[in-house]
Order: structure tokens, then sequence, then C-alpha cells
């Protein structure tokens, strides 16, 4: 399994991403595929593959989520934005939950989704292993607003086109059970119950537990 592509040079990436923002989507996204396929290897990026890998890698998790809250915030400010900018693109929304639901199914029992109040979509959508858009070239006399306007227009473009990366909800559910999940619900995104933070400081423990036993 190869990295997917980037429209640019390393160089160029790291001073687009720069000029883009830390808020854009595409750099989150990649940010989350990369993880992936690094532990993945040779292996595809299925969504049993997916779960495995997070249960073989006591930090990964906590890694993926906290990237994860940074998308969510940045999808939850556009999406409650009341400026003339467009609704943030609904596959971001699909990419999300995708991610927290595999979480959920590793390591069960924790407050994994976002406390911001952004409610499920229809499907959900593994984004691993395709090339996430990165406009080619950014227009410097474009605004910070533009760049990310240009960027959510490119993921709306692309991303939709690879129906078979959909995920439906049955397809989590049977993971779940297949790995031995007890009362396993596809949540929106929202405040933490009681019963979350404990499971939350219970998986925090126990990672720093399995990466200290790790060679």
């Amino acid at each position: 399994m190869t990295a997917p592509r980037l429209e640019c040079s390393i160089s160029e990436s790291a001073h687009r991403m720069s000029r883009i923002g830390a808020k854009t989507f595409s750099n989150k996204i990649l940010t989350i595929n990369t993880r992936f396929l690094v532990v993945l290897m040779d292996q595809k990026p299925t969504p049993d593959n997916l779960v495995r890998m997070l249960r073989k890698h006591p930090g990964l998790p906590l890694k993926i989520r906290s990237i994860l809250h940074g998308l969510a915030d940045a999808f939850y400010e556009e999406l409650t934005d009341s400026g003339p900018r467009d609704e943030p693109p609904e596959i971001v929304r699909a990419c999300l939950f995708f991610f927290y639901d595999i979480l959920c199914i590793a390591r069960p029992g924790a407050k994994w989704y976002s406390s911001r109040v952004i409610p499920r979509p229809s499907q959900t959508f593994n984004p691993v292993g395709l090339n996430i858009p990165m406009p080619d070239k950014m227009d410097e006399s474009l605004s910070p607003e533009d760049h990310i306007i240009v960027a959510n227009k490119a993921l709306r473009k692309n991303l939709p086109r690879h129906k078979s990366h959909y995920v439906l909800d049955s397809t989590l559910v049977a993971l779940a059970r297949l790995y031995g999940v007890k009362n396993f619900e596809l949540k929106p995104c929202g405040p933490a119950t009681e019963a979350e933070l404990v499971g939350a400081l219970y998986v925090q423990a126990q990672t720093f537990t399995l990466e200290a036993r790790s060679p």
C-alpha cells in the first residue's frame, strides 16, 4: 500500500499548507490517512484492517482523536458560521464520523466523538488510500478564506466519486459485533456522559501502560 499522492512536492506542500491554514479539511484528512497508511504498510485500508491497526498500535487512537477533534472544531465553526461562505462539504462530515466510529469499535467504552454538537450523516465515508485533493495552484493574492473555499470545492468534487468508499451503518455494526463490542451505538457528536468520561480516563491509562510495555 503506497501513501496517497500529494499533488505537489514535499517542500511545496509544507509552504502551501501554511498558506491554506490549519483549519483546512484537506490537510487534516490527509494527515490521518498518512498515519494509517504508515502502519498498514501493504494491507488494504478496509474498515476491518483500520480497526486492527488501532488495536495493534496503542498510541495511534489518541493521536487520531487529537487530529479528529481539530477537524470537528473546524467543521462545526463553518457549520455555524453566519457569514457568506458555503456550508462545509458534507463529505467531511462523512469522513469525520467514519473515523470516530472505528475508534469506538477498536477501543470501546471511552468518549471518542467530539463534544461539539454535530449530527450524524446519512452514511459515512472511508477516505484512507485515496488521493486527497490539494489545489495545484493557490493564487498568492487570494485571502486565507478564499484558499479554504478552493480546497473545500476540491473535496466536494473529488471524494464523492469513489462510491465504494461509502460505509453503511450496518457494516459498522457488524464490525463491532465481530470484535465483541457490546451495546455498540452509532452516536452523534456532543457532550460526553459521565460513563464516557470515566471510560476516556481508563483508555488513556491503558494506552500509557501498553506503550510502556512496547519494545
